[in-house]
Parts: C-alpha cells; sequence; structure tokens
C-alpha cells in the first residue's frame, strides 16, 4: 500500500515535471520566433534605407550628412581629409579617419 501511493507520488511529480517542461519548450519556440521575425524586420528595414539613400538626391544626401554631424576637413595640400562626427555614439566606436584621395589626373 504504501509503495502504491509513493508510487502515485512520483507519477504526480513527473506529469508536473512533463507539463513545466512543454511550457518552458513552447516559451523557447516563441522567442525563436520572434527573434527570427525581428531579423527579418531589420533586414527589410535594411533593404528599404538602402533603397532610399540610392535613389536620393544629393541634397538629400548632404542634409543626412549634416543631420548625422559628419564634417570633412580637409588638408591644404587636398590628397586627404579627416572625417570626424560630432555625435556622441560614434566618438565611442569610431576615431576620425584620415583618408587619401586618389589625383583626378589619375
Amino acid at each position: 500500500k504504501e509503495v502504491d501511493e509513493r508510487i502515485k507520488t512520483f507519477r504526480t511529480l513527473i506529469s508536473k515535471a512533463e507539463k513545466e517542461q512543454r511550457r518552458l519548450e513552447s516559451i523557447m519556440e516563441q522567442q525563436v520566433t520572434s527573434q527570427s521575425t525581428i531579423e527579418m524586420v531589420r533586414h527589410s528595414l535594411e533593404e528599404i534605407r538602402n533603397k532610399n539613400l540610392e535613389n536620393a538626391c544629393f541634397k538629400d544626401k548632404q542634409e543626412l550628412i549634416a543631420r548625422l554631424g559628419i564634417v570633412v576637413y580637409p588638408s591644404e595640400d587636398h590628397k586627404t581629409v579627416r572625417i570626424t562626427s560630432k555625435l556622441p555614439i560614434l566618438r565611442d566606436k569610431f576615431s576620425p579617419q584620415i583618408m587619401s584621395i586618389a589625383s583626378p589626373k589619375l
């Protein structure tokens, strides 16, 4: 009789654990689905952004650069430029860059 009661108790515990396992698995599946949805949305937005930048006129691109606080400083010999950003977010990730510009005679 005691063994039957213990078996019943353990079966109840196993049943509860299996239900909890199924619940946690469904939560994990939802997270994976939402993560993939987020990636799909991000990819779509990047495509729209790239298309808009490609189709933008010079004035629109110039305005975007101004909004980002990007400043280009040409050197006196006009062979290199220094590009900086006034955004504090970008300062942490990027340092001012010096780029060479090819001569138009090439």
